[in-house]
């Protein structure tokens, strides 16, 4: 019987050391994976940006904007945007962009499936002629051009003040 217990102990205790083994070999791949999502996501963000905003130049998102964005905002609208954001003025300097990449993995019945969608999100200081402003930066990383813009948020207390203006010349 003692025996018996000391078997069944021991195929436990190999079976957790395998199970420590799996889970640490999937954390390494996670880690190391992921800082190499962060490194190249940085680069495409510390470089996108101030291309875009260094004259607020709609071509430069364009050319870097994922299909999901350009479904949400059309060009024309696009367009309306970007005069509105030149009233911040040429870029005087950039800060560089602060963020992290993520992947998602979609599991069904404990089986992680082909689809994955590798997402990051970042915020990027940046000083102007006129005001300083905050940029947020939403990517996606696309199997055939890589990162592309998904979603891009300008913040400045410039537009506070041009919308107090607006009311009060009336």
């Amino acid at each position: 019987m003692l025996q018996k217990f000391q078997k069944i102990l021991i195929v436990l205790g190999a079976i957790f050391l395998a199970l420590l083994i799996i889970a640490g070999l999937g954390f390494s791949y996670g880690y190391f994976k992921g800082k190499g999502l962060d490194k190249s996501s940085a680069a495409y963000a510390n470089a996108a940006v101030p291309a875009i905003v260094a004259n607020w130049d709609i071509n430069q998102l364009l050319s870097r904007a994922h299909p999901a964005l350009l479904e949400k905002v059309p060009k024309e609208q696009m367009e309306k945007i970007f005069i509105t954001l030149r009233g911040l003025g040429k870029l005087k300097n950039f800060s560089g962009c602060t963020g992290e990449a993520n992947e998602q993995y979609q599991i069904q019945h404990y089986v992680v499936l082909q689809d994955t969608m590798t997402s990051a999100f970042y915020l990027c200081n940046a000083e102007f002629e006129n005001d300083s402003a905050v940029v947020r930066l939403a990517l996606l990383d696309t199997p055939d051009k890589g990162w592309q813009i998904s979603g891009l948020h300008i913040d400045s207390k410039f537009f506070d003040q041009t919308k107090n203006q607006d009311k009060n010349s009336r």
